[in-house]
């Protein structure tokens, strides 16, 4: 950042930042901000901009996400196909897997991020956002985790199944996938925004601690290493569910930045964060965030904060958020995480 305005990120890295800081997943709800549908945001560089500016607007968080649908972009720009005719409040949806097995996947060729499919939509409106936005927000670029991009491609049953007579090929696809995700992720980073990986296709229960350990860690550790390499100054991997299973071999990975979502429990992540300094977003239960009522949200932000107590490197998130989340509930939480102090 040179000589300019810290991040609130930087600041609270520090020590300095003297409240939580406050970080929703907001994907689909970014369209129900301008009144239109999710499919008509997620194609336009336009609207996207339009959308991500309301929420910078609305609801002043410390960190925003260039994302709508955020595992579909890549299998599009390899090959898949979406159906984009779905109700208003809803994303784009893989109508079915590129590859009926894992046959043909050394056939498939690495997309370019600054022509293929959606891919340059999504870097253009980071582009436009980065400098427009206030400079102590964060700005990510969505950004598909390889084992959630190979399971688009062939079908999770298909990856899974794999594994246990087809590990080479397996290793193969991955591999390829992380590729893909690396150069989506430069694309992001030549514009001077960091990615944040989503890989929530992981998770347990979909595959054991073991499998997570010895099949997806080792990929997950070479995208941090090589992310860095190429100038991010942080590097999230966001894993939705119980990630406790897996917490020792996530921390293995080099992240530092990771997610404790609402089924999770927060001490082993309060722990791994006070003892290596990375950044910890605790996301409150989405369905709550959506359905209220405000104090019902209150409480439990007030919770996480409390169980967050003394911790710098605090985040109070949000699961996806739904289209039809009222703001008010959003706000509800911000101002927790604002008054609040978890330093």
């Amino acid at each position: 950042m040179g000589n300019g305005p810290e991040t609130f990120f930087e600041l609270a890295a520090r020590g300095l930042l003297k409240r939580s800081l406050f970080e929703p997943a907001i994907y689909e709800h970014k369209a129900a901000l301008l009144g239109c549908s999710v499919a008509e945001v997620a194609t336009s560089a336009d609207r996207l901009v339009k959308a991500i500016m309301a929420e910078i607007e609305t609801y002043r968080a410390d960190a925003v996400t260039v994302g709508v649908d955020v595992y579909n972009v890549e299998a599009e720009a390899i090959g898949c196909s979406l159906n984009y005719d779905v109700p208003t409040n809803e994303t784009p949806q893989l109508v079915e897997p590129l590859l009926d097995s894992l046959d043909g996947w050394e056939q498939l060729t690495v997309p370019d991020p600054e022509r293929d499919g959606r891919m340059p939509l999504f870097l253009e409106a980071a582009s436009q956002v980065r400098g427009r936005k206030p400079p102590e927000i964060v700005l990510r670029g969505a950004v598909s985790g390889p084992f959630s991009l190979a399971a688009s491609l062939v079908g999770f049953e298909t990856l899974l199944m794999g594994m246990l007579d087809k590990p080479d090929d397996v290793r193969g696809l991955l591999n390829y996938a992380l590729e893909v995700s690396l150069v989506f992720a430069a694309g992001y980073l030549r514009r001077g925004v960091d990615p944040v990986y989503f890989d929530s296709r992981c998770a347990p229960p979909l595959l054991s601690p073991q499998l997570y350990a010895e099949l997806v860690m080792p990929l997950h550790a070479e995208l941090v290493l090589k992310t860095r390499a190429l100038g991010a100054k942080q590097v999230p991997i966001i894993i939705g569910g119980d990630t406790s299973g897996i917490l020792p071999a996530l921390l293995k990975t080099g992240a530092d930045y990771l997610l404790c979502d609402a089924p999770a429990p927060f001490g082993p992540f309060r722990e791994a964060a006070q003892s290596l300094g990375i950044f910890v977003r605790r996301n409150l239960d989405a369905g709550l965030v959506c359905r209220g009522p405000v104090r019902a949200i209150e409480a439990a932000a007030e919770e996480s904060l409390a169980e967050a107590k003394g911790l710098c490197t605090f985040v109070l998130g949000t699961g996806i958020v739904p289209y039809d989340t009222p703001p008010a509930h959003i706000l509800a939480v911000a101002a927790i995480a604002k008054q609040g102090s978890s330093g």
